[in-house]
Formats: structure tokens, C-alpha cells, sequence
């Protein structure tokens, strides 16, 4: 939250934060274990021809590559809804950040599979006036409550 808390305004504050769902935790595991995989099998069947290792290798790298895209994808990235705007900001590098205030929200739709109604993961669209603005807040835990508190927000801006 570091990215957002320093361009809130003075007497701004933030409503809700959309944090990663623990799925995506469990999906960095999994691929580490798939990039383990062949050199398990290949030392489990004592395998010694250098083109399979190499194979093994190159899936190996392959997969690691993907692991720390989406380690960095998570550290790097911050979504939030503050009682003015709905802000989210992606990669440490090349920066990237939108943000629409909430007089500007036209629609806010919620996306969730089956999976991710059972164990409470989804995505929120917000989409701004005239269609031309979307956020999108994928893989959010909690993506009910995230909604919600938009839609809060909104009419406490409204109202103020």
C-alpha cells in the first residue's frame, strides 16, 4: 500500500483493500512443484542421458521464470477503494496505475465461478462513464465485500 498511500490527498482515507485470495499462493506452489517435477522423475528412475536433464532443465527454467513473474505480480501490485476513487497500481519498474474517481463509476460488476463462490475469490469490473474506463480487480479474496464497499462509497460521496 505504499504506491497508494502516497498519492491519497491529506484528508483522504482508504475504504477497503482488495488483497490476493489464498488461491493464488496455493497456484505458486503448484507451479514450483511442476517445475520440479521432471528432474524428481529423472533421478527417481536413476535417468543419465544428458538430453533429458536438459529437457528437464529448460522446463525446469520455463517454469521458474513463472513463478517469479507471478511473485512479483503479487508483491508489485496494490488495489484499494478510498471514500474519493478506486485506484490499482501494477509492476515496480515500469509502473502502472489507474484510477477512477467514484462519481465517475457508471457500473460495478461482479465475476465469480462456481470455485469462486465456494472458496470466496472473483473479480470486480468497474467500469466509468461512457464505457471508455474499466479497472479490473482480478482474483480478489472477498470480492462480495470489495463490491460492497465501492457501492458504499459511492453513496457516501454522493452524499457528501
Amino acid at each position: 500500500m505504499k504506491f497508494i498511500n502516497s498519492i491519497l490527498s491529506h484528508d483522504e482515507k482508504v475504504v477497503r483493500v482488495a488483497g490476493f485470495h489464498w488461491f493464488y499462493d496455493v497456484m505458486l506452489g503448484l507451479v514450483l512443484a511442476v517445475a520440479a517435477t521432471p528432474a524428481i522423475a529423472l533421478t527417481a528412475w536413476r535417468v543419465s542421458e544428458p538430453w533429458y536433464w536438459g529437457g528437464a532443465g529448460l522446463w525446469a527454467l520455463w517454469f521458474l521464470f513463472r513463478f517469479l513473474k507471478l511473485l512479483l505480480e503479487k508483491f508489485t501490485t496494490e488495489r484499494a477503494v478510498t471514500d474519493r476513487r478506486v485506484i490499482i497500481k501494477t509492476g515496480i519498474i515500469a509502473r502502472h496505475s489507474s484510477e477512477l474517481p467514484l462519481e465517475r463509476i457508471d457500473e460495478v460488476y461482479l465475476r465469480q465461478s462456481v470455485f469462486g463462490r465456494l472458496f470466496g475469490y472473483g473479480n470486480v469490473l468497474v467500469s466509468g462513464m461512457g464505457g471508455n474506463e474499466k479497472i479490473v480487480f482480478a482474483g480478489i479474496d472477498d470480492p462480495v465485500e470489495f463490491h460492497r464497499a465501492i457501492g458504499a462509497a459511492k453513496s457516501a460521496a454522493r452524499a457528501a
